[in-house]
């Protein structure tokens, strides 16, 4: 009778291949227990956190010290907003003034040809008598015109100095960061004041004429 079993083979064999290298261990942990292993990672866990926490830190200064600068910018623009709507309405009160000015200015030279003509004239003659009441007559009309144009040049002045005196602030921090050589409104205003000035001489020159 002929037998079945397959044959043992006692010595089997391993087939030819790649060979698998065998993971290591890194080299910092090599040695060690696990404890000491956990107690270095975390040291260097630590380290990097106390470095993290640090540049954290340092962004947010720079991020205050921008808001305040930020902050900062913000009230300038206000305040130079606020200057320059000063420097607006100042300017279109010396133009009112500068319009008052010329119409006194006119009307005092009308004032003095016909002061300076009255008293060359004679006197003695009807004709000349009406001619010289005429001009008298428009010597008063003149005086009552530069008197008005004065009260409103007086309103307009009134009106101008405690504007300047209020934005003389925002004027000043304006003038802190403007060009060097813009001239504040004061000297504006001075010269002004010189012409009303010159201006009550030739009053007071043609009220002695009319004497």
């Amino acid at each position: 009778a002929t037998s079945n079993a397959l044959p043992i083979n006692p010595t089997p064999t391993i087939p030819n291949g790649p060979k698998v290298d065998i993971m290591k261990a890194p080299s910092e942990v090599q040695a060690k227990s696990v404890g000491e292993v956990v107690l270095s990672w975390n040291t260097e866990l630590e380290s990097r956190t106390n470095f993290f926490k640090s540049k954290a830190k340092s962004l947010a200064e720079w991020d205050r010290h921008i808001l305040k600068n930020r902050h900062q910018l913000m009230a300038l623009q206000v305040d130079l907003g606020k200057a320059s709507t000063s420097q607006d309405r100042l300017e279109r009160q010396l133009d009112i003034l500068q319009v008052h000015q010329k119409q006194i200015s006119d009307a005092l030279n009308v004032m003095e040809a016909e002061a300076e003509h009255l008293s060359r004239s004679p006197q003695h003659s009807a004709a000349v008598g009406s001619q010289t009441s005429s001009s008298q007559e428009t010597l008063y009309s003149l005086a009552e015109s530069i008197s008005a144009h004065l009260s409103s040049l007086g309103d307009a002045l009134h009106g101008i100095v405690p504007s300047n005196t209020d934005g003389e602030e925002e004027l000043n921090r304006a003038a802190e960061t403007s060009a060097p050589n813009n001239t504040f409104p004061s000297e504006v205003l001075k010269a002004h004041l010189q012409t009303l000035h010159s201006i009550e001489q030739k009053i007071s020159h043609a009220s002695a004429a009319l004497r």
